[in-house]
């Protein structure tokens, strides 16, 4: 809600999204270890092989979207969900 407006103002939809994608793999990465022997197993791969299909795809198509409908698209999303948060 905070990074993806700001990247969208400044960098293509893909270099935005892509430098999202690397914070988001590289930050839990410590809390793997613990997930894997507190968890369920099952459900962490299930998840990661969900990660693993849409992630591509959601890159791939914002290669081809328009650079100003994604940021309409990332606006107008941050705006929504920070009204629903300040909602409750």
């Amino acid at each position: 809600m905070i990074y993806l407006p700001f990247a969208g103002s400044v960098l293509p939809p893909v270099w935005a999204l892509t430098t999202a994608v690397v914070f988001d793999l590289f930050g839990p990465l410590p809390n793997v270890p613990r997930a894997i022997k507190e968890g369920e197993p099952k459900v962490i791969l299930r998840l990661g092989f969900g990660a693993a299909l849409t992630i591509p795809l959601g890159l791939y198509l914002l290669s081809i979207i328009e650079p100003d409908l994604f940021r309409w698209t990332v606006a107008v999303v941050s705006l929504t969900l920070l009204t629903l948060l300040i909602a409750g």
